[in-house]
């Protein structure tokens, strides 16, 4: 009798061992999947500058400074759009479907997302590779494109979405790397961002191959590096005031070039 009441705390703490062993196991499939990424994470947003109800009358006046930043940030948006616009797309589309555990114990979404007339057939697969980490990849099939489950981008997110970093890959070609993004967004304890950028292979003529975008309170700073003239620009704004500066090569010979609330020029670069 005291041989088989023996036992039973042995067997008490296997259990317990068995227990906590997979809880910690970051490959132990939860029983439900991780929450999506934000879609922020790959999004550098200028409508606070570019757009505005004195715009039309800035944009009247000789190419002031504010112009000059408007017509910067322009070309730097159709830059970033170029490269992230169509990851952010078809991972925000994964929101619409259901993440199911596939046979590797993984989570998946599959579903059929189009982009200007073209049909992505997207795998997204997050793994949980720690305890607070997950591992993102997004493969698309374009038969229009002769694409087969070809790796769009991957990634590694904490699991509250606070921060992370991407890898985006040439559709033309799945073993170049497009581009690296690292990145932190607003979390319980503060509102401020960064996003930085290193832009390796878009297929484009553009000389600007790495910018960094962050937020501060109400403040907006994005800088930017041109490769072939070995300088770095930048450009700041208000995004409630809408005042701002840039400090650019080809904007006030250089020198600190800053615009008032009014979108006028602040020649004593006075701050509101």
């Amino acid at each position: 009798m005291t041989r088989r009441l023996s036992v039973y705390p042995i067997l008490a703490l296997l259990n317990i061992f068995l227990i906590v062993s997979c809880s910690d196991d970051p490959s132990s499939a939860s029983s439900e999947p991780p929450a999506l990424p934000p879609g922020t994470s790959m999004e550098m947003d200028f409508s606070s500058l570019l757009s505005s109800q004195n715009t039309e009358s800035a944009t009247s006046q000789d190419m002031n400074f504010y112009v000059q930043a408007v017509y910067k940030a322009g070309t730097l948006e159709g830059l970033i759009d170029g490269t992230l616009a169509k990851p952010r797309k078809l991972l925000a589309a994964a929101r619409d479907t259901m993440g199911r555990l596939n046979k590797d114990q993984r989570w998946e979404w599959g579903y059929l997302h189009a982009l200007n007339d073209v049909q992505y057939q997207s795998r997204l697969v997050a793994e949980q590779i720690a305890a607070k980490t997950v591992n993102w990849s997004l493969y698309v099939t374009v038969d229009s494109l002769d694409i087969r489950d070809q790796l769009f981008f991957d990634g590694t997110t904490m699991n509250d979405g606070t921060e992370g970093t991407w890898t985006f890959n040439l559709l033309s070609d799945g073993e170049e790397e497009a581009a690296k993004l690292n990145w932190e967004l607003p979390g319980e304890s503060s509102s401020d961002f960064f996003l930085e950028l290193n832009i390796l292979s878009d297929g484009s003529d553009s000389d600007i191959n790495y910018i960094t975008y962050a937020g501060e309170g109400q403040v907006r700073t994005v800088e930017f590096y041109n490769a072939a003239s070995e300088t770095t620009s930048t450009i700041q704004w208000n995004t409630e005031n809408r005042s701002g500066f840039i400090i650019d090569p080809d904007v006030n010979d250089g020198e600190k070039a800053c615009w008032d609330s009014e979108l006028q020029d602040d020649l004593n670069c006075s701050r509101e």
